[in-house]
């Protein structure tokens, strides 16, 4: 190369060397950004597919926000009725966890929203006669008429 003096050099050669510096400075900001967009996907893909060991309820909670942890654990209590029992392992000192795949399953069957029976308690169906018979709506029988 030549040996010229800054002072003599067109406006030119100051401003291509002015890009080259910009383009290796891009060049660099690129290069990280690519390592971030790898590092993002291996996250991604971490969340999407399922985990292979069983999940406990705050763990399953946190890869799947839509469900609370109150709303696992009211599926888990229900889980003989709503059909979620095949995805739930239980562990030591009865420690329940949860099989993803399984789980995520059973989402997409719809199951989540499967009725769950609820038990009448002793004494309703009694106290909803005695309700009736103090608003009039219903006569006493003879034996407990006043007399």
């Amino acid at each position: 190369m030549k040996n010229v003096e800054l002072s003599k050099t067109p406006d030119t050669t100051l401003s291509a060397l002015g890009l080259v510096i910009e383009l290796e400075e891009l060049a660099a900001t690129v290069a990280d950004l690519g390592e971030r967009v790898v590092e993002l996907e291996k996250r991604l893909a971490s969340l999407i597919t399922p985990a292979v060991v069983p999940l406990t309820v705050k763990e399953l909670s946190n890869r799947h926000p839509t469900y609370s942890e109150g709303s696992l654990r009211w599926l888990l209590f229900h889980r003989q009725t709503n059909g979620l029992a095949h995805a739930v392992i239980q562990g030591r000192g009865g420690r329940l966890k949860i099989d993803e795949k399984a789980f995520l399953e059973w989402v997409a069957e719809g199951r989540e929203a499967a009725p769950v029976p609820v038990p009448v308690r002793r004494g309703e169906q009694g106290r909803q006669q005695v309700s009736r018979r103090r608003s009039g709506h219903e006569p006493r029988s003879r034996s407990t008429r006043r007399r």
